[in-house]
């Protein structure tokens, strides 16, 4: 059945691959693995490989940045339950090659901080793949989001931060007291306003 390992690697960065860096030892990864970062520290795990687990979980205010050597992709989404879960008070930061696809049929909830740094890829609408965000909720740091009417659901009080120039903003359902937050803009406009908004907010030097 899937295996648990928690990140032992408090306020260090620390390579993802090295069996080491959990515990237990994680010397045999599998599809259904649940990797659980709750050392209540900030970390960077490297080497993060393009890799297919079962569950990702952030949690007791853990801040977390996933980087690679080489532009990799990790699926998360092949158990049971919620299969992503970044828990209210912590972050979890796509940095340096390092993507992130919530599978089809997969689930995701963002109760902290979802940051999607430059260049770098957050996507969640394969078939039935529903992520859903409240309270801080998703930056897009010059990232590609993609998303779904259904597939990525921003409730009531949440928020998506438009932290970069042009850009596209994801498509998404949003709740009348979401929040989509246009903070960036500096010479484009971006792209994806024709969309339903809760509340729309523009604060940039871009007109």
């Amino acid at each position: 059945g899937p295996v648990t390992y928690n990140w032992n690697q408090t306020g260090a960065t620390a390579s993802w691959a090295a069996p080491a860096s959990w515990t237990p030892a994680r010397l045999s990864p599998q599809l259904t693995d649940i990797l659980i970062f709750d050392n209540n520290g900030t970390t960077t795990a490297t080497n993060v490989p393009t890799q297919t687990i079962g569950n990702l979980v952030i949690s007791n205010g853990s801040n977390v940045t996933l980087e690679a050597a080489a532009a990799t992709t990790l699926t998360v989404g092949n158990s049971t339950g919620t299969d992503m879960v970044i828990n209210a008070g912590t972050t979890l930061t796509l940095g340096t090659n390092s993507n992130l696809t919530i599978a089809p049929s997969a689930t995701a909830t963002v109760d902290g901080t979802l940051t999607v740094g430059a260049g770098r890829t957050f996507t969640t609408s394969g078939a039935s793949a529903v992520t859903t965000v409240t309270g801080t909720g998703i930056v897009n740091n010059s990232g590609i989001i993609t998303g779904s009417l259904t597939g990525l659901i921003f409730n009531s009080g949440s928020n998506y931060n438009h932290t970069r120039d042009g850009g596209t903003v994801p498509t998404a359902g949003w709740n009348t007291a979401s929040n989509c937050n246009i903070t960036g803009l500096t010479a484009t406009a971006p792209v994806g306003l024709g969309q339903t908004f809760g509340n729309l907010n523009y604060n940039s030097a871009y007109t």
